[in-house]
C-alpha cells in the first residue's frame, strides 16, 4: 500500500517544513481561519466602536485610527521572517492566555471600561498567535502587537498625574517668554494675567496628551528608520521634548493673539483649533528632521555584520495536524462562546423608578427656587435623566442639587471616567450620620477659574451609596455581569456660590443630605 505525504498531515520529522510550506494545508485551515476571523470581528466590534468614539471625540487620541494601520505595516516588514518560522501551537499557555484575555474583553464591555476591553483585545490577538502558531511567531510580532497600546486609553494612567505639573510649567514658561518680550504679565497658579485680559492654561492645554501622540509617531519611526539603540533613544527623547515645546508655542500663540487683538472669539473659536493643528504639524516636521539627522549620523558609523535570517529558523519537528486542529477548534470554541455572551448578556436599559423631576420641591426645611439658575459644577455626558435644582432655607442658605441617572453605561456614557475624575482631585471620603445609618460620601472642593466651591457627592449603584470611584466602577461591572443592567446615578451637592462661610456651607450640605435620602431612595433602583 502506498502513502501520500501531506505537508501538515504527515507527522514525521522533516527539515525546513515551515509556515511557507504548510500554507497549502487545505480547505480545512482556510475554513477555520475564515470562521475565526468572523468571530473575532464580531467579538471585538463593540470595543472598536467604543475606540472610534474615543478617537473622534478626544483630541489627544486622534492618532488612534492610524495605530492599527501602522501595526499592520510593522507586521508586513517581518513577513518574510514569519514565513520561515515553524508552526508550534502552545496549547496550554496559549489557552490560558486566551481565556484570561477573553475574560478581560467581557468585563470591559459589560462595565463600559474601554481601557480594560481594548487592552484585552491586544492580549487576545497575542493569545491567538501563541495558541495557533507558537512562541517563536509571537516573539516575532511582539513589537507590532505592543504598539497597539497607543490606540487605547491605557496610557491615561501615566499621563493623568502629569497634567497639573505640566500646566504649571507651561504657564510659568509662557509668562516668562512674554516678560522677556517686554509684555508685562502676572502669574497666579495656571492663570496668566495680561494688561487687557487673562489666559487660563486649562487641563486640556497641559500638553500631557500631546506626549502620547508624539510617542505614537516617534516609536515606529525610530524602529523603521534607525538601527542603533542610541539613535532610537535619542529620537524618542526628541519626540517628548518636541511635544512639550510645541505646547508652549501653542499657548504663547494664543496669548499673543489675545494681547494684540483682544480676547474674543478669535482666541477660543475655530481659530484656536487651527492654531493647535499648525503647531502640531510644525512639531512633526521637527521630528522628521531629527530622524533625517540621526540617519545621517548612523551612516558615519560602521554597520554591524548582518546575521543570516535563516540561522536558527528551521526546526526538525513540525506540529502534528491533530494538534494544530485541536488548537484551532479550541480557539473557535472560546471565540464563539464569548461572542454569544457579548451580544446576549445585557438586559437593556433600566429606567429609574420615577422621574427625577418628580422629587418634591420641598425637602425638609429646604424649598426649591425654580426661578434661580442652578447650573451644576459639572455634568455627566449622556445622562438619561437629570435634575438641577437650587434649594434654600428660610434664612437664605442654599445648596445646588444635581442628579444624573444613566439607564445603561457604555463608552462615553459612564458614571466614572476621565470627565468625572476631577471631582476626586480635592475631595476625600467622609461619613454622614442619618438616623441609624452611615452614609459614605465624598467631601471637598471644586476649583474652576480661581473660584472654589464646596461639594459633596456619591455614586448610587445597585441600591448602594459608594464614594470610591474604583469601587463604583467595580460595582457597575458586577451588576452588569449578573445580567442586572449597568444603570447607576451620580448625586452631587454644591454649596451656594454666594455663601461666604465655608464651614457653615459644609454643615448645610450635610443636613441637606440627611433630608434628601428619604425622598431620593424610592426614585433610584
Amino acid at each position: 500500500m502506498s502513502t501520500v505525504d501531506h505537508p501538515i498531515v504527515n507527522e514525521a520529522p522533516a527539515f525546513s517544513r515551515t509556515l511557507a510550506e504548510q500554507g497549502t494545508a487545505g480547505r480545512v485551515v482556510w475554513f477555520y481561519a475564515g470562521l475565526g476571523g468572523i468571530l473575532l470581528t464580531l467579538l471585538c466590534a463593540p470595543v472598536f466602536t467604543a475606540l472610534w468614539d474615543l478617537w473622534t471625540t478626544r483630541q489627544d487620541y486622534s492618532h488612534g485610527c492610524l495605530v492599527p494601520l501602522i501595526s499592520l505595516y510593522l507586521v508586513r516588514t517581518k513577513w518574510r521572517e514569519l514565513l520561515r518560522l515553524p508552526i508550534r501551537p502552545a496549547l496550554i499557555s496559549g489557552a490560558g492566555m486566551l481565556l484570561l484575555s477573553v475574560a478581560g474583553v467581557l468585563i470591559g464591555v459589560a462595565g463600559g471600561i474601554i481601557t480594560v476591553s481594548s487592552v484585552s483585545v491586544i492580549g487576545l490577538l497575542a493569545a491567538l498567535t501563541l495558541l495557533l502558531f507558537g512562541h517563536r511567531v509571537l516573539l516575532a510580532v511582539a513589537f507590532p502587537l505592543a504598539y497597539l497600546i497607543f490606540m487605547t486609553p491605557f496610557l491615561d494612567v501615566i499621563v493623568e498625574p502629569l497634567h497639573h505639573p505640566l500646566q504649571r510649567m507651561s504657564a510659568t514658561v509662557v509668562s516668562a517668554l512674554f516678560e522677556g518680550a517686554g509684555v508685562p504679565t502676572y502669574l497666579e497658579g495656571t492663570s496668566i494675567q495680561f494688561p487687557n485680559g487673562i489666559l487660563e492654561v486649562a487641563v486640556q492645554c497641559s500638553g500631557a496628551g500631546f506626549l502620547i501622540s508624539a510617542l505614537a509617531i516617534g516609536v515606529p519611526l525610530a524602529a523603521l528608520a534607525l538601527r542603533s539603540w542610541w539613535s532610537r533613544s535619542a529620537l524618542i527623547v526628541t519626540a517628548l521634548l518636541m511635544s512639550i515645546v510645541a505646547n508652549w508655542m501653542r499657548i504663547a500663540l494664543v496669548g499673543m493673539i489675545g494681547y494684540v487683538s483682544g480676547w474674543g472669539p478669535q482666541v477660543h473659536g475655530p481659530l484656536h483649533i487651527l492654531q493647535g493643528m499648525l503647531v502640531y504639524w510644525v512639531g512633526l516636521g521637527v521630528l522628521f528632521v531629527a530622524t533625517w539627522i540621526l540617519v545621517k549620523l548612523e551612516r558615519k558609523r560602521p554597520r554591524p555584520a548582518p546575521q543570516s535570517a535563516m540561522a536558527g529558523v528551521f526546526s526538525t519537528n513540525v506540529p502534528a495536524w491533530t494538534q494544530w486542529r485541536r488548537a484551532w477548534r479550541l480557539a473557535l470554541l472560546v471565540l464563539a462562546g464569548a461572542t454569544v455572551w457579548v451580544y446576549g448578556y445585557d438586559v437593556g436599559p433600566v429606567a429609574a423608578k420615577q422621574s427625577l423631576h418628580s422629587l418634591p420641591s420641598s425637602i425638609g426645611e429646604w424649598i426649591a427656587r425654580e426661578a434661580e439658575r442652578a447650573e451644576p459644577v459639572m455634568r455627566v455626558p449622556g445622562a438619561d435623566d437629570e435634575l438641577m435644582r437650587l434649594y434654600r432655607r428660610a434664612d437664605g442658605a442654599g445648596v445646588r442639587l444635581y442628579i444624573a441617572y444613566l439607564n445603561s453605561q457604555g463608552q462615553g456614557k459612564e458614571l466614572v471616567n476621565y470627565l468625572t475624575a476631577p471631582l476626586h482631585h480635592e475631595t476625600a471620603g467622609a461619613t454622614i450620620r442619618a438616623g441609624d445609618r452611615s452614609l459614605a460620601v465624598n467631601m471637598g472642593f471644586w476649583t474652576e477659574h480661581r473660584a472654589t466651591t464646596p461639594i459633596l457627592f456619591w455614586y448610587a449603584v445597585d441600591g448602594r451609596m459608594i464614594s470610591d470611584r474604583y469601587e463604583a466602577k467595580a460595582a457597575s461591572i458586577a451588576q452588569a455581569l449578573m445580567r442586572r443592567g449597568s444603570n447607576g446615578a451620580l448625586v452631587l451637592i454644591a454649596g451656594d456660590a454666594g455663601a461666604d462661610r465655608e464651614r457653615a456651607v459644609v454643615a448645610d450640605m450635610q443636613r441637606f443630605v440627611q433630608d434628601l435620602m428619604p425622598v431620593l431612595q424610592p426614585a433610584l433602583p
